[in-house]
């Protein structure tokens, strides 16, 4: 646009009339009428396609063939009504800018329809954009016609008003076409540059894309993926569903332990991590399964069981999901009230990448459709009336960490300065005579390892820390 602004200089496509008229209740009703009926005018131009195109499937013919066969019906609609032909370009222009009368404009309208059909239904290339706008305009000033032969006589639109109407129209029955009212909207207003115009084609517009979803859920373009057999999103949700990956949300911060590690073993490594699952591996490295804390708690209290039993035994299968699925395809695995998250596997050789929780595959949702997501805190009691929330600096986050052993007995001030760099204490919560107790990380405070720590973290130094922290596969 700038380009073409330095080049030509500022002049719209379409040059109106120097005062449009002022947007009377009338006007604005008539453009809300309009659009009711560029909904129905949308849904019966798709159906006009849509047979236009099994009809030539029909005949079972070459495409080369089809394709002269539509030329032929275009070159001869050309014959009496010749403007149908090009991109419509000299015909909205002629329209808006010379007497409207009902015959000829009528004529247009069905030619320019007819020869749509013919060259889409045919195989021909181009699209029904251009046309598209040629018809809504064709459409609009056809309505405007007959709003002045039925309407009374005090109700007739002036020459300005019926120019209106032209782009009313073609807006509006572009936004029934393609389901796109803003974009119909903005590209009117960009051809016409008149803010007069807003209005009525926003009310327009709107009003034709709500009948024809009323109608018919698909776009015209949705419908075409459909026919092929592509899979069409439902609104931002599914959108994001079907565009998010695992690669995208995935946790590094898996504890393994080898299958023939033993009982021991095994509950040391469940005792690293408030997560109930932990995952058996191969001497590879391949994923063998899971064991979660209720499959073990029948060897507990029998030491002459635990002394022979081995990771192995414990194990149940674990549900996989590779890199690049996506959220649509791993959601339904959480289904079972059992699964809280999926191990991620190479797709090839089933090694342990990372694991999936269902709270992180919401969240993955929540961040897509709600846009870029802002790290937030709250302060306060938060049930009370004191509650605030405050924005997070970028690349901050409030993370909970299990006190390693490398920390035990040591006072929060005398953590390694590398340590201290990126994260900044809040609360301890620790096991106490009455249950679990939070207590302010205070300075003094001396840590001890199977505490929670709660904590203002850098996030790249916290997921370097949690990846450096990971024990690797026993074998």
């Amino acid at each position: 646009t700038m380009v073409r602004h330095e080049i030509l200089g500022y002049r719209p496509v379409y040059d109106l009339p120097g005062s449009l008229p002022d947007l009377s209740p009338q006007l604005i009703l008539t453009a809300l009428l309009l659009g009711v009926f560029c909904g129905l005018g949308g849904i019966m131009f798709r159906l006009a396609l849509r047979q236009g195109r099994r009809f030539f499937l029909s005949t079972r013919l070459p495409r080369p063939l089809t394709m002269a066969i539509g030329g032929l019906v275009v070159g001869i609609i050309g014959l009496w009504a010749p403007k149908a032909w090009g991109n419509g370009f000299e015909v909205i222009e002629n329209i808006s800018s010379t007497e409207l009368v009902l015959a000829p404009v009528l004529l247009l309208f069905l030619a320019k329809v007819i020869a749509t059909v013919a060259t889409v239904g045919s195989g021909g290339l181009g699209g029904i954009f251009t046309p598209n706008l040629v018809v809504g305009a064709a459409f609009g000033a056809f309505f405007v016609l007959a709003i002045q032969h039925l309407a009374p006589p005090e109700m007739a639109l002036s020459r300005n008003e019926s120019i209106i109407f032209t782009f009313v129209g073609m807006a509006g029955l572009c936004a029934a076409v393609t389901h796109a009212p803003v974009t119909s909207i903005v590209l009117v207003f960009e051809l016409t540059g008149r803010y007069e115009l807003v209005l009525p084609i926003m009310l327009c517009s709107i009003t034709a894309s709500i009948v024809s979803r009323m109608l018919n859920s698909d776009s015209y373009y949705s419908e075409a993926l459909r026919e092929q057999g592509k899979t069409v999103p439902q609104g931002l949700e599914e959108l994001a569903l079907r565009t998010t990956y695992v690669r995208d949300i995935m946790r590094k911060d898996v504890v393994t332990v080898d299958q023939a590690a033993g009982f021991d073993l095994v509950m040391e490594q469940l005792a690293k991590r408030t997560s109930d699952t932990l995952y058996v591996v191969s001497a590879k490295g391949g994923l063998v399964g899971r064991i979660q804390l209720q499959d073990v708690k029948n060897f507990i209290n029998d030491p002459t069981l635990s002394s022979v039993v081995i990771a192995a035994d414990l194990t149940r299968p674990a549900v996989t999901s590779h890199p690049e699925d996506s959220l649509a395809t791993v959601l339904p695995r959480f289904d079972d009230p059992e699964v809280t998250e999926l191990a991620v596997t190479a797709p090839d050789d089933r090694q342990l990448l990372g694991r999936i929780r269902q709270k992180d595959v919401l969240g993955g949702i929540s961040s897509e459709v709600l846009g870029h997501q802002q790290r937030r805190a709250r302060l306060g009691d938060a049930a009370g009336p004191h509650a605030n929330l405050i924005e997070l600096p970028d690349g901050w986050e409030i993370a909970s960490l299990q006190v390693p052993g490398e920390w035990a007995g040591l006072s929060i001030d005398n953590l390694a300065d590398d340590i201290r760099h990126w994260l900044v204490p809040v609360l301890i919560v620790h096991q106490g005579p009455q249950g679990e107790e939070r207590l302010p990380a205070a300075q003094e405070h001396v840590l001890q390892h199977g505490q929670e720590l709660l904590a203002l973290c850098r996030s790249a130094d916290l997921e370097r820390w949690r990846q450096q922290s990971t024990p690797p596969p026993q074998g």
